[in-house]
Protein backbone atom coordinates (compact mmCIF):
# COMPACT_ATOMS: atom_id res chain seq x y z
CA UNK A 1 0.00 0.00 0.00
CA UNK A 2 2.79 2.62 0.91
CA UNK A 3 4.49 1.78 -2.25
CA UNK A 4 1.22 2.44 -4.75
CA UNK A 5 1.16 5.60 -2.60
CA UNK A 6 4.72 6.87 -3.80
CA UNK A 7 4.06 6.00 -7.10
CA UNK A 8 0.57 8.15 -7.39
CA UNK A 9 2.39 10.80 -5.56
CA UNK A 10 5.15 10.70 -8.11
CA UNK A 11 3.02 10.69 -10.89
CA UNK A 12 1.25 13.69 -9.87
CA UNK A 13 4.76 15.69 -9.49
CA UNK A 14 5.67 14.95 -12.70
CA UNK A 15 2.55 15.78 -14.03
CA UNK A 16 2.67 19.28 -12.38
CA UNK A 17 6.26 19.98 -13.64
CA UNK A 18 5.56 19.16 -17.19
CA UNK A 19 2.58 21.67 -16.99
CA UNK A 20 4.49 24.24 -15.41
CA UNK A 21 7.24 23.45 -17.85
CA UNK A 22 5.34 24.22 -20.82
CA UNK A 23 3.68 26.82 -19.40
CA UNK A 24 6.68 29.07 -18.39
CA UNK A 25 8.35 28.58 -21.65
CA UNK A 26 5.74 28.28 -24.19
CA UNK A 27 6.44 31.04 -27.54
CA UNK A 28 3.72 32.95 -28.42
CA UNK A 29 2.92 31.32 -31.51
CA UNK A 30 2.68 28.02 -29.99
CA UNK A 31 0.24 26.17 -27.49
CA UNK A 32 1.14 23.65 -24.94
CA UNK A 33 -0.33 19.96 -24.63
CA UNK A 34 -0.66 17.56 -22.14
CA UNK A 35 -1.21 13.76 -23.54
CA UNK A 36 -2.17 10.36 -20.88
CA UNK A 37 -1.05 7.17 -22.84
CA UNK A 38 -1.26 2.97 -21.92
CA UNK A 39 0.43 0.59 -23.67
CA UNK A 40 0.91 -2.63 -23.90
CA UNK A 41 3.33 -5.02 -25.86
CA UNK A 42 6.59 -6.04 -26.41
CA UNK A 43 9.13 -9.04 -25.18
CA UNK A 44 8.88 -10.22 -21.31
CA UNK A 45 11.61 -8.58 -19.54
CA UNK A 46 11.96 -12.30 -17.54
CA UNK A 47 12.64 -13.98 -20.42
CA UNK A 48 15.91 -12.20 -20.47
CA UNK A 49 16.70 -10.71 -17.47
CA UNK A 50 15.93 -14.22 -15.16
CA UNK A 51 15.08 -13.28 -11.64
CA UNK A 52 11.17 -13.98 -9.66
CA UNK A 53 8.53 -14.69 -12.07
CA UNK A 54 7.09 -11.19 -13.03
CA UNK A 55 4.87 -9.89 -16.04
CA UNK A 56 6.27 -6.70 -17.32
CA UNK A 57 7.08 -5.98 -20.78
CA UNK A 58 9.32 -4.26 -22.56
CA UNK A 59 6.80 -1.72 -24.22
CA UNK A 60 4.19 -1.54 -21.70
CA UNK A 61 3.41 0.99 -19.12
CA UNK A 62 1.88 4.20 -18.62
CA UNK A 63 2.85 7.34 -20.21
CA UNK A 64 2.64 11.36 -19.10
CA UNK A 65 4.25 13.48 -21.71
CA UNK A 66 4.09 17.18 -22.04
CA UNK A 67 5.31 20.12 -24.67
CA UNK A 68 4.33 22.51 -27.58
CA UNK A 69 2.23 22.23 -30.41
CA UNK A 70 3.01 24.03 -33.49
CA UNK A 71 1.38 25.23 -35.84
CA UNK A 72 3.31 24.76 -39.68
CA UNK A 73 0.06 25.18 -42.26
CA UNK A 74 -2.51 26.83 -40.34
CA UNK A 75 -4.84 26.19 -43.61
CA UNK A 76 -8.43 25.37 -42.97
CA UNK A 77 -9.93 22.79 -43.63
CA UNK A 78 -6.67 20.87 -43.62
CA UNK A 79 -3.25 21.97 -42.13
CA UNK A 80 -0.40 20.72 -40.56
CA UNK A 81 1.22 20.69 -37.43
CA UNK A 82 4.37 20.32 -35.47
CA UNK A 83 4.63 18.74 -32.11
CA UNK A 84 7.55 18.38 -29.47
CA UNK A 85 7.62 16.58 -26.43
CA UNK A 86 9.01 14.85 -23.02
CA UNK A 87 7.84 12.86 -20.25
CA UNK A 88 7.57 9.85 -18.39
CA UNK A 89 6.99 6.26 -19.07
CA UNK A 90 6.91 3.58 -16.57
CA UNK A 91 5.10 0.26 -15.40
CA UNK A 92 5.14 -1.14 -11.78
CA UNK A 93 5.09 -5.08 -10.97
CA UNK A 94 4.12 -5.50 -7.52
CA UNK A 95 5.09 -9.14 -7.57
CA UNK A 96 4.59 -11.42 -4.34
CA UNK A 97 6.17 -11.31 -0.77
CA UNK A 98 7.84 -7.51 -2.24
CA UNK A 99 9.50 -8.89 -4.73
CA UNK A 100 8.46 -6.04 -6.78
CA UNK A 101 10.00 -4.71 -10.38
CA UNK A 102 9.52 -1.39 -12.18
CA UNK A 103 10.62 -0.24 -15.31
CA UNK A 104 10.80 3.89 -16.10
CA UNK A 105 12.03 5.94 -19.03
CA UNK A 106 12.02 9.22 -20.39
CA UNK A 107 10.38 10.10 -23.77
CA UNK A 108 11.79 12.87 -25.75
CA UNK A 109 9.64 13.18 -29.44
CA UNK A 110 9.17 15.03 -32.17
CA UNK A 111 6.09 14.83 -34.39
CA UNK A 112 4.67 15.91 -37.49
CA UNK A 113 1.07 16.01 -37.93
CA UNK A 114 -2.17 16.02 -40.70
CA UNK A 115 -5.36 17.70 -39.09
CA UNK A 116 -8.39 17.90 -40.32
CA UNK A 117 -10.70 20.56 -39.16
CA UNK A 118 -13.79 19.52 -40.57
CA UNK A 119 -13.65 15.88 -39.97
CA UNK A 120 -12.26 16.67 -36.86
CA UNK A 121 -8.75 13.90 -36.89
CA UNK A 122 -5.44 14.12 -36.99
CA UNK A 123 -2.83 11.60 -38.46
CA UNK A 124 0.85 11.98 -37.12
CA UNK A 125 3.93 10.45 -37.53
CA UNK A 126 7.54 10.96 -36.19
CA UNK A 127 10.58 9.84 -33.76
CA UNK A 128 11.09 9.06 -30.19
CA UNK A 129 14.08 8.89 -27.68
CA UNK A 130 13.87 7.52 -24.42
CA UNK A 131 16.95 7.86 -22.01
CA UNK A 132 17.70 7.41 -18.37
CA UNK A 133 15.92 3.87 -18.84
CA UNK A 134 16.03 2.19 -15.68
CA UNK A 135 15.37 -1.34 -14.87
CA UNK A 136 15.00 -2.07 -11.19
CA UNK A 137 13.81 -4.85 -8.26
CA UNK A 138 13.31 -5.19 -5.46
CA UNK A 139 13.80 -8.41 -2.82
CA UNK A 140 14.56 -11.50 -5.03
CA UNK A 141 14.14 -9.71 -7.91
CA UNK A 142 17.35 -6.89 -6.92
CA UNK A 143 19.70 -8.98 -8.81
CA UNK A 144 18.10 -7.68 -12.15
CA UNK A 145 17.99 -3.86 -11.79
CA UNK A 146 20.46 -1.99 -14.25
CA UNK A 147 20.67 1.16 -16.45
CA UNK A 148 19.63 0.57 -20.13
CA UNK A 149 21.40 2.10 -23.20
CA UNK A 150 19.37 5.14 -24.96
CA UNK A 151 17.12 3.99 -27.69
CA UNK A 152 15.78 5.89 -30.72
CA UNK A 153 12.55 4.44 -32.09
CA UNK A 154 9.44 5.62 -34.50
CA UNK A 155 6.05 5.96 -34.04
CA UNK A 156 2.54 6.49 -35.62
CA UNK A 157 -0.68 7.67 -34.28
CA UNK A 158 -4.33 8.73 -35.32
CA UNK A 159 -6.76 10.81 -33.26
CA UNK A 160 -10.33 11.49 -33.08
CA UNK A 161 -10.95 15.80 -31.76
CA UNK A 162 -13.26 17.10 -29.93
CA UNK A 163 -13.70 21.00 -29.59
CA UNK A 164 -14.28 22.81 -26.21
CA UNK A 165 -16.31 25.73 -25.40
CA UNK A 166 -13.02 27.83 -24.61
CA UNK A 167 -10.98 27.22 -28.17
CA UNK A 168 -9.30 24.44 -26.77
CA UNK A 169 -9.04 20.91 -27.76
CA UNK A 170 -9.24 17.42 -26.79
CA UNK A 171 -8.28 13.87 -28.49
CA UNK A 172 -8.70 10.25 -28.12
CA UNK A 173 -6.45 8.07 -30.23
CA UNK A 174 -4.81 4.71 -30.67
CA UNK A 175 -0.42 4.91 -31.46
CA UNK A 176 1.75 2.22 -32.53
CA UNK A 177 5.37 2.80 -31.36
CA UNK A 178 7.88 0.21 -32.84
CA UNK A 179 11.38 0.58 -30.60
CA UNK A 180 14.31 -2.11 -28.92
CA UNK A 181 16.33 -1.38 -25.90
CA UNK A 182 19.93 -2.80 -25.36
CA UNK A 183 20.50 -4.29 -22.40
CA UNK A 184 24.18 -4.49 -22.11
CA UNK A 185 24.92 -6.21 -18.59
CA UNK A 186 22.70 -9.24 -20.50
CA UNK A 187 23.93 -8.77 -24.06
CA UNK A 188 20.40 -9.08 -24.86
CA UNK A 189 18.23 -6.53 -27.15
CA UNK A 190 14.21 -6.65 -26.17
CA UNK A 191 11.53 -5.72 -28.73
CA UNK A 192 8.96 -3.21 -27.26
CA UNK A 193 7.02 -2.80 -30.44
CA UNK A 194 3.80 -1.18 -28.53
CA UNK A 195 0.17 -0.47 -29.57
CA UNK A 196 -1.55 2.37 -27.09
CA UNK A 197 -4.25 4.23 -26.08
CA UNK A 198 -4.32 7.93 -25.98
CA UNK A 199 -5.96 10.84 -24.52
CA UNK A 200 -4.40 14.15 -24.83
CA UNK A 201 -5.59 18.12 -24.12
CA UNK A 202 -4.46 21.08 -26.17
CA UNK A 203 -4.14 24.41 -24.42
CA UNK A 204 -4.54 24.54 -20.76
Amino acid sequence: MRRVLASQSTLVTILFVIIAFTTAFTPAWSREFVSFSYGRGGDRLADITGGQNYQARAGSGLAILGGWWLPISPTRPHSFEGQLGFGYLFQEDAGPDRNSVSWSRIPIEASYHYHNHQEKFRLGWGVTYHVANRLEGKGLNSSITTNIGNALGWMASAEKIWLTEDDGEFAFGIRYTTIRYRLIVFDQSVDANTWSFTFSGFRF
